[in-house]
């Protein structure tokens, strides 16, 4: 008797957790019509020759078709719970629909940033400079500085891989059933024009044998430095980085330039105004790093308040916003609290930090680090 009434309990519980289970009743995903909505990846040249780098720092929302619906929902939907990817991406802002709001929304969406990752189903420099060498064969009176000094759009169907998960969670006791939907997303590669092909347009009228040639006045910006003090920081914690830059202009002038940092938020801009040729220390900036809480990425570049694991690798930089051309210098640190041996600066420049999430859109990804004394490179 004890026996048959241990099996109709178990008998019971057994379905009153199938009752309480549940299952993906819909999920369908798909792709927005045309290319108004499609993400848009934004590609830059440092050469003037050909476009060389995607920009890492600009934000992109990913929007996809929704149909999603549990079979049972639970009050107030809490049974849902959704999350929208795609590949070579890192999100960085929310998600929509919330998850209790998926079975009433008929889109996903999110905001995301190029992350230089794997898995990318589109190489978008690749395609700038595909589109370059088929426009300069179509346009014979057109060099490609033409072209590279305009900048353009290319539109690509299916080129991103984007994934939606849906989980319907049990309302009671049960179990979960979770479904993943993937498709290919139409993409917007934004080739951006480059400042430095424009001065390499070779001109159209000849110049007269009896005329001097024009006379150009230098560039205001001769040179500019940007370092990190200390680059290794391998004492206790919490640590203060100094960043302290310096500008050398050739004549009179102002120079507008600002901070950005490695997860993409930037300082106001400041002016450094020159009376005459010379040099002149820029704003002095500085970052504290403290342990053992992770450094999180904040919406205005501040001069502390960071803080990291037990090494912790980032980097300033110097962006000049005129006169143009305009130019960047990064400045890497590294710091390794309570480390016993000290590590020399180079081996932070040969492994630089990765940007973080960032709550706002940067306006350029980073350079490579000048030299102190080495000229401001062009972008």
């Amino acid at each position: 008797m004890k026996t048959q009434i241990l099996i109709m309990l178990i008998i019971g519980i057994t379905c009153a957790a199938d009752a309480n289970a549940n299952k993906v009743k819909h999920l369908n995903i798909g792709n927005p019509h045309g290319f108004d909505r499609a993400p848009e990846l934004v590609v830059y040249s440092t050469t003037g020759e050909k476009w060389t780098a995607v920009d890492p720092t600009a934000s992109t929302t990913i929007e996809v078709n929704l149909h999603a619906e549990c079979q049972w929902e639970g009050r107030g939907n809490k049974a849902y719970r959704g999350r929208l990817t795609a590949a070579g991406f890192v999100l960085v802002g929310q998600q929509q629909p919330s998850n209790f709001m998926i079975p009433h929304s008929r889109t996903a969406s999110g905001l995301f940033r190029w992350d230089g990752g794997s898995e990318h189903s589109i190489d978008p420099v690749k395609v700038c400079n595909d589109e370059l060498d088929r426009r300069v064969s179509n346009a014979p009176g057109k060099t490609r500085y033409h072209f590279l000094a305009e900048g353009f759009k290319v539109e690509y169907p299916a080129a991103l891989r984007v994934d939606y998960r849906l989980s319907c969670k049990p309302i009671g006791l049960g179990f979960e059933e979770a479904s993943t939907k993937t498709l290919k997303a139409n993409a917007v590669v934004d080739c951006t024009a480059s400042p430095q092909a424009q001065a390499k347009i070779p001109s159209s009228r000849p110049a007269r044998a009896s005329a001097p040639p024009p006379s150009r006045a230098a560039p205001l910006l001769r040179s500019a430095s940007f370092e990190a003090q200390p680059e290794v920081h391998t004492a206790e914690c919490p640590a203060t980085i100094e960043f302290n830059g310096a500008m050398t202009a050739n004549r009179a002038g102002s120079v507008r330039y600002q901070y950005v940092k490695h997860d993409g938020t930037k300082s106001p801009a400041f002016t450094l105004d020159f009376d005459k040729a010379g040099t002149k220390a820029t704003r002095p900036w500085r970052t504290v790093v403290s342990q053992p809480a992770a450094a999180a990425a904040g919406t205005t570049l501040s001069a502390g308040g960071d803080s990291s694991s037990h090494d912790f690798q980032g980097w300033y930089r110097l962006d000049v916003l005129s006169p143009a051309p305009a130019g960047q210098i990064v400045a890497p640190y590294r710091v390794m609290c309570g480390a016993d041996n000290e590590v020399e600066p180079a081996a932070i420049r040969a492994t630089p930090a990765q940007p973080q999430p960032e709550a706002q859109r940067p306006e350029r990804a980073p350079a490579r680090r000048a030299a102190p004394t080495e000229r401001l490179p062009n972008r």
